[in-house]
């Protein structure tokens, strides 16, 4: 009984362990699904409330990514979609017209921020990309004609790019080809030596061989180098090579050796390898007339030459000579590449009659004379930057100046080069008049003082526009007698006469004073080679200047002044002064004669 009863108790055992066993199983099952379903509605739930969007660009500055919408910069495109779909972010080849670059798989609106030309095509499909070997001196890339054609500019050196060659290896062994040394070889069963390119060290190239498994290149050697065991020896003397600016030792074979230093004439070192020149003698110095350092400086006015009697080198006849120009027409001192204004009336932007402007250039120790257009066609302008003058002929706009009816447009110095001149000052307030002379400086002195000078923008019949040079005339051709007509002025005297009191002027009464005549004059002086003036060697007439005096229907024309009688009405002529200048009988002119000059009057 004892054992059937423990059969029963353990089965009653068994069974419920199995019952435990089942509902922890299916519990965990349960509680699975729930995590699983609890997971994938909040998958959902993100997936619903972040939708993929391409963006043209990111607010970060990324081209054409796909980012939620709040990433996308708002003021370019988006679409709800990848951007692989979109024509918008289709990539392309964009060309760098300043570089000469092109870059691939480049999308539209990001070439377009870089200032480039966009193409849908490939680099091999657009001829701007097309590339080629440039050589830059002894180094070579394998580029872009354009980004060739820059590097060149950068160092200073011609354009040198080969289309035909059609890989880098190539452009490479091409490079090398222009590495220099020391090119060793036998001729005539004796060792001697030929500095140069190692693309001129050829079996092929050299005359005199005789031994052609000899030959052999040693880049950055001289031949002087004692391990070859040449026949070439160090000497004293010197050369100018044409695309050096140095003085350089040769030797005994006449190949070129290193900077000519006197400390170095024994320097068994200095004989045996290449020594840059910026780690030669006095470095970045003029060495102009120098006895001992043959290192010229171009920028700074030192360039190889022969040497004369009064500068002799301590060995050879080469010295860098002073190629600055000392006492110029200017007297003063100018440095290689600098030029200046010069105007033969004495003074600048003068427009006295014959007068011309010049622009001068101090060239290889030299001052060179370049004349701008004759007849004042052409100004001259100069500058100094950092302290090295530059000057150039610029063209003197005075043609419309007659045209423009406000200050605001006359002193308008973006389209025209002119002055805003009052006829009669007595006319014109003072305020009026520096308001009005000093419009072109209006931004100025709008800084310095802090009151904005208002410019007048309607027509006052005080004023006038003229040029600020007057340009010259031809007198002989009657193109510049109506020049000098638009300086004509007529001034209406008006009297008042009482039944028993003499006639009294009451309206233009200053045309009746000596010094209305002189500031019509000056108007007439202003638009050219008319009136009563100076030429510009001090020669005076009066001939061009015309004033006639109308009463009762006389007419008196003289060149001298007569005071208007009551009644009558005042007119002030330019005309062309013959005796400014003369015709040279090549279509130019020629100062008359200096005799007798006498002062301008008025």
């Amino acid at each position: 009984m004892e054992i059937e009863n423990r059969k029963y108790g353990v089965k009653e055992a068994s069974l419920l362990l199995g019952i435990i066993t089942l509902s922890v199983f299916l519990i965990f099952i349960f509680n699975s699904a729930l995590i699983y379903a609890q997971s994938t509605t909040s998958s959902n739930t993100n997936s619903q409330s972040q939708v993929s969007y391409c963006c043209e660009r990111t607010k970060d500055g990324a081209y054409c990514q796909n980012a939620p919408l709040n990433d996308c910069d708002s003021s370019l495109r988006s679409t709800p979609t990848s951007c692989e779909a979109t024509s918008f972010c289709q990539k392309g080849t964009c060309y760098d017209s300043d570089e000469g670059l092109c870059m691939e798989n480049v999308p539209e609106e990001a070439c377009k921020q870089a200032n480039g030309l966009w193409n849908e095509g490939t680099p091999d499909s657009i001829p701007q990309c097309s590339l080629g070997c440039c050589l830059v001196g002894q180094q070579a890339s394998y580029t872009t004609l354009q980004r060739c054609k820059k590097m060149s500019a950068d160092f200073g050196l011609i354009t040198d790019w080969r289309s035909d060659v059609q890989d880098e290896v190539s452009c490479i062994a091409l490079a090398t080809a222009q590495d220099l040394g020391a090119c060793v070889y036998e001729s005539e069963f004796v060792t001697t030596c030929k500095f140069g390119t190692r693309g001129e060290c050829d079996s092929s190239k050299l005359t005199g061989l005789t031994n052609s498994s000899q030959v052999g290149f040693y880049k950055d050697y001289l031949c002087t180098n004692p391990e070859f065991g040449t026949d070439c020896q160090p000497t004293t003397q010197t050369v100018c090579l044409e695309d050096k600016q140095g003085v350089y030792f040769v030797d005994s074979c006449g190949n070129t050796g290193n900077i000519y230093d006197a400390s170095k004439i024994n320097d068994e070192a200095y004989w045996t390898k290449i020594v840059p020149r910026e780690e030669t003698c006095n470095a970045g110095g003029n060495n102009a007339d120098s006895k001992t350092c043959g290192n010229c400086n171009y920028l700074d006015g030192s360039f190889c030459g022969k040497a004369d009697d009064g500068a002799k080198p301590n060995y050879g006849n080469y010295i860098c000579e002073d190629i600055n120009c000392e006492k110029t027409s200017d007297e003063k001192s100018h440095k290689n590449g600098e030029s200046w204004c010069f105007w033969d009336a004495g003074k600048e932007d003068s427009d006295a009659p014959g007068s011309r402007a010049f622009r001068h250039i101090c060239f290889m120790g030299e001052e060179i004379v370049e004349p701008c257009a004759d007849y004042r066609q052409e100004t001259c302008v100069q500058d100094d930057i950092d302290g090295f003058s530059q000057a150039g002929c610029v063209v003197n706009r005075w043609q419309d100046c007659i045209l423009q009816n406000s200050s605001r447009d006359c002193l308008n110095e973006d389209q025209r080069d002119c002055q805003w001149t009052p006829i009669l000052i007595d006319k014109v307030e003072k305020k009026d008049f520096i308001k009005q002379s000093l419009g072109s400086v209006n931004s100025l002195l709008s800084g310095i003082i802090g009151n904005k000078i208002e410019e007048n923008e309607e027509k006052d019949t005080n004023w006038r526009c003229t040029p600020k040079i007057a340009p010259g005339l031809q007198f002989w051709d009657s193109s510049s007698t109506s020049q000098c007509n638009l300086a004509s002025q007529s001034c209406l005297v008006k009297y008042e006469k009482g039944l028993l009191s003499s006639k009294k002027c009451v309206e233009n009464c200053e045309c009746l004073d000596e010094k209305t005549a002189f500031q019509f004059n000056l108007m007439c002086t202003n638009y050219g080679d008319c009136g009563a003036d100076k030429n510009y060697i001090g020669k005076y007439t009066s001939d061009g200047l015309v004033i006639e005096i109308n009463e009762a229907g006389k007419e008196e024309a003289k060149s001298s002044y007569k005071a208007a009688q009551p009644g009558g009405a005042q007119e002030f002529g330019g005309s062309t002064g013959g005796e400014f200048s003369v015709s040279d009988g090549q279509g130019g002119r020629q100062p008359a004669s200096t005799a007798n000059p006498q002062p301008a009057t008025s």
